[in-house]
């Protein structure tokens, strides 16, 4: 089973377990946004952070790619829900930042997340946001990916983005990487 079809048919348990909200980390990404800017939450899951970015009074749109996950957050959230691919994203609006935790990173081969990455690029406005989670580097498990901090940093600068702060954290016994990251003003994407 791959992850799209994980997901899609296990809502109800991912919301009762994985989906958490933790305000420190959401509180240091925060403070990099200006107020009441616009955040993408790419692959939003349930959408708990998109209602926490809400309840903060910045302006929140959660995609994912699971349309069971959307119709919970929907329900259950505060923020604009959308169903997508991540590999296509695209619009008209500039976004202040974009915020993935937890799903480009996990799931996406290289070539998936340099796509990504452009498409970020091109949406962000200048010194735009980038928050990023993803899983520390451990014996690959089927359908996630994981990384070294300085690998994961580096991916992402060649892109056009600077670190501007990184850290780790603990969840359900797993380790995780949290950065944010600024857009470069007139950097060429370089994937």
């Amino acid at each position: 089973m791959d992850f799209k079809e994980y997901y899609e048919n296990h809502t109800l348990e991912y919301a009762k377990g994985a989906g958490m909200v933790h305000p420190d980390i959401l509180d240091t990404f925060l403070g990099f946004i200006r107020a009441r800017g616009v955040i993408l939450d790419l692959g939003c899951g349930i959408g708990q952070d998109v209602d926490y970015f809400c309840k903060k009074s910045f302006r929140a749109i959660g995609i994912d790619e699971s349309k069971n996950m959307i119709k919970y957050a929907r329900a259950h959230h505060k923020g604009a829900f959308l169903v997508g691919d991540f590999l296509d994203i695209s619009g008209e609006e500039a976004l202040d930042a974009v915020w993935t935790a937890s799903s480009v990173f996990t799931h996406l081969k290289k070539n998936g997340r340099k796509r990504v990455l452009n498409n970020l690029y091109r949406l962000l406005v200048d010194d735009g946001v980038l928050g990023v989670i993803a899983r520390k580097k451990t014996k690959r498990r089927k359908g996630f990916y994981s990384y070294d901090k300085k690998d994961l940093v580096k991916e992402i600068e060649s892109a056009g983005f600077s670190c501007k702060h990184s850290s780790f954290f603990l969840q359900r016994s797993t380790e995780w990487i949290f950065c944010v990251f600024t857009k470069n003003k007139n950097t060429k994407y370089q994937g």
